[in-house]
């Protein structure tokens, strides 16, 4: 990929915010004007952007991001808070960290490893590679705060280099010390730091290769994104540092290092083989001979002849099998083992060889002088000595492919018994979320968890379970007969040792349950309500449900008022009114909260109709006039710590970020007129009115399926 120019802009940060505004994918869709509003939304201190598209809106941009990119992406970043300020309303601290995440959908700026020259430092490049190694995350000091031990004075110093540099004297002019400066860590900035080691992949080595490997950093949200032994695709600044020798001397080479900007996985179809039309339908022609499997077998090694026999065990084993799952929930792996057996010379290594070279992810090794640890997964010590670093192994690095161990005999047993558990299962962990009779959702796993912590003498042992009698709890869970809802007694709570499968069923609703294979299912056949296990019900099987759920109380919801009072005298609801109501539906889907040097409470519109609406509100509920900055950047603000505690005690669900609000449980257990008063100034704030049906838009799953249930 060639770019024309050669002249850095004259505004790269005017350049940035220009094209965060005006870039689209398609005419009228203004495709990242749109993500920073919903990174806004989401509370989020990020996106990411495609190269290519920097390259197609402004080529002159795309080289000075290439060629500078530390000075580029620190410009990228201030456009991004600025487009947030102007344009998404965002109520944000300019002091907290944003980032330009760079990515690319046709290779842009890549550089295998075994390419990266001196050319290439302080440039952006985009590298592929196994994750061999990865160490603990640990806090990096990025601006230090000193006090002299003689004179108190406090000094900050910026860290720009792996060694603590603290200042070369007192800044007091009566004091002239100079050492022994002590690092106040509480008034010091630090921020998340962990070294990978990625490794080309063994698949791209030619004969003979020693794979080539780069140490990279992760920094803030990207430490602990990647695991040892998975691949991945990383863009980021390529950086020499000196090497030091055992005294600290500085050596004239130096090493290099990564410093990610984003990191992905690479996905399954990004390794698909590119097949023409022309080898897929030669591939169909081939399937349909009888006699496939055994030519298959041959085209294995050809140049040993006979072990047809080996040769098609080999063939099974690259091809795999089925992953079958029993009614008890047990499992049968579809990975298919073979074991070689025979007298030495006879092609066993050859075969095992050639597999290696077939499969398009492989890893070849030997069975004579490795450890489990090399096999599975090791842990070793930084080559600082303050922490311990994860490599991944052998088996984690075909994952998905074709180990080949030759010489496994030769290993020691405990070395072969490690191995056998990545040989045979794996299993994951659910999350269901369980509607209480007070119309509190909990996660169930969490739920029962704490219930052990808070009563471990109660505990009962079973075979591979655990029961907890909770009879005298009085916690009721929300069921029901089909007619109506019902709240029934909860007498024991259990955790059992969770099988090896899970069955994650998908209604027409949108909403997903997660449960084991024998899970009953209630489904209609015939018109009539049956049940089944989650493993017997079929696609497009019709379920029973309720039009109706009436959980609201006739009486109004009384809140607390012991919370710390500020120094702004303000009305605090006693009740759970109409008006406070319909305030929260505001602050659900036009609000945010924030606590800091202030505590403050916000909504955001530019309707004069509905921000005259949300003044009027604030005033009823609080007797307090907002702060009118809807001119400035669309919002109105309650700046009072005493409603921010009020509402954080009484409605917690609205105090978070937009991925995570709720509807309240106060509103739920509400009579149908002060959730009406809800419903209402919600739709005003996110609803709207499609061809066929009207619409609430939330970025929150939680929040759209309170919706669903508050409008039964």
């Amino acid at each position: 990929m060639v770019i024309d120019s050669d002249s850095p802009p004259t505004n790269p940060a005017g350049d940035f915010e220009d094209f965060f505004r005006n870039y689209e994918e398609i005419p009228n869709e203004f495709k990242y004007r749109q993500r920073i509003s919903d990174a806004y939304a989401k509370s989020d201190n990020h996106i990411t952007v495609l190269f290519e598209d920097i390259l197609t809106f402004n080529p002159q941009l795309a080289h000075y991001l290439k060629n500078h990119p530390d000075e580029a992406l620190e410009e990228a970043a201030d456009a991004f808070k600025n487009v947030i300020r102007i344009d998404a309303g965002g109520f944000f601290n300019p002091d907290d960290a944003y980032f330009i995440r760079i990515s690319t959908q046709n290779n842009s700026n890549e550089v295998s490893l075994r390419s990266i020259r001196s050319d290439h430092v302080d440039n952006l490049i985009y590298v592929k590679g196994i994750i061999i190694r990865a160490s603990i995350i640990r806090p990096q000091i990025v601006q230090a705060m000193f006090e002299c031990p003689i004179c108190g004075n406090l000094m900050q110093v910026d860290q720009i280099s792996s060694r603590l540099t603290p200042p070369r004297d007192c800044m007091n002019p009566t004091c002239n010390n100079k050492k022994d400066f002590v690092v106040l860590t509480e008034q010091s900035e630090f921020v998340d730091h962990q070294y990978i080691s990625i490794q080309e992949a063994p698949e791209d080595l030619r004969s003979g290769d020693i794979p080539q490997t780069l140490q990279s950093i992760l920094l803030h949200d990207l430490v602990d994104s990647v695991r040892p032994g998975e691949r991945v695709k990383m863009m980021g600044v390529l950086k020499s540092v000196p090497r030091e020798d055992n005294r600290g001397r500085l050596s004239t080479l130096f090493q290099s290092q990564l410093f990610v900007n984003s990191v992905e996985g690479i996905r399954q179809e990004d390794e698909e083989l590119d097949l023409t039309q022309e080898d897929i339908d030669e591939i169909h022609a081939l399937a349909q001979e009888p006699d496939i499997q055994n030519k298959i077998a041959k085209s294995i090694a050809r140049a040993i002849l006979g072990h047809e026999h080996l040769k098609l065990g080999a063939a099974l084993s690259l091809f795999g099998g089925n992953r079958k799952v029993k009614k008890d929930g047990s499992k049968l792996r579809g990975d298919i083992h073979v074991l070689f057996m025979g007298d030495p010379g006879t092609g066993k290594s050859q075969i095992l060889q050639n597999c290696a070279q077939i499969s398009p992810r492989s890893i070849y090794t030997s069975g004579q002088g490795a450890s489990a640890a090399g096999l599975t997964a090791a842990v070793i010590k930084d080559s600082d000595n303050a922490g311990l670093q994860l490599e991944a192994g052998a088996l984690a690095l075909a994952s998905g492919g074709v180990a080949c161990i030759d010489e496994f005999d030769k290993m020691r047993k405990q070395d072969r018994s490690a191995i056998h558990e990545a040989m045979e299962q794996q299993s994951y962990h659910p999350k269901f979320e369980l509607a209480l009779n007070d119309n509190s959702r909990v996660l169930i796993g969490n739920f029962v968890d704490n219930l052990f912590e808070r009563m471990p003498k109660r505990k009962i042992e079973g075979i591979n379970c655990e029961i907890l009698p909770i009879k005298d709890l009085n916690i009721e869970v929300l069921s029901t007969n089909f007619k109506e809802n019902i709240a029934l007694p909860i007498d024991r709570v259990s955790r059992h040792a969770a099988p090896e499968t899970f069955i994650e069923v998908c209604y027409s609703n949108g909403r997903k349950i997660v449960v084991t294979p024998e899970h009953p299912i209630y489904v209609m056949n015939d018109n009539i309500i049956d049940a089944l296990s989650a493993e017997e019900i079929k696609k497009d099987q019709y379920i029973p449900a309720l039009s109706l759920i009436s959980t609201g109380s006739r009486d109004l919801i009384p809140l607390s008022l012991d919370i710390e009072e500020g120094r702004k005298e303000v009305l605090l609801p006693t009740f759970l009114t109409n008006d406070l109501s319909a305030f929260l539906g505001y602050l659900v889907t036009e609000g945010y909260s924030y606590y800091g040097s202030s505590a403050e409470i916000g909504l955001s519109n530019t309707d004069p109709f509905i921000v005259m609406e949300m003044k009027n509100l604030i005033h009823r509920n609080f007797g307090i006039e907002a702060m009118d900055y809807i001119e400035e950047n669309r919002t109105l603000r309650i700046i009072s710590k005493s409603i921010y505690k009020y509402m954080e005690v009484n409605f917690p669900e609205t105090m978070t970020h937009s991925v995570k609000k709720r509807i309240p449980i106060h509103i739920f257990n509400s009579p149908e007129h002060i959730r009406i008063s809800f419903l209402e100034t919600a739709f005003k704030g996110d609803g709207g009115i499609e061809s066929t049906a009207l619409a609430y838009y939330t970025s929150s799953p939680g929040l759209a399926y309170d919706y669903q249930d508050l409008l039964l």
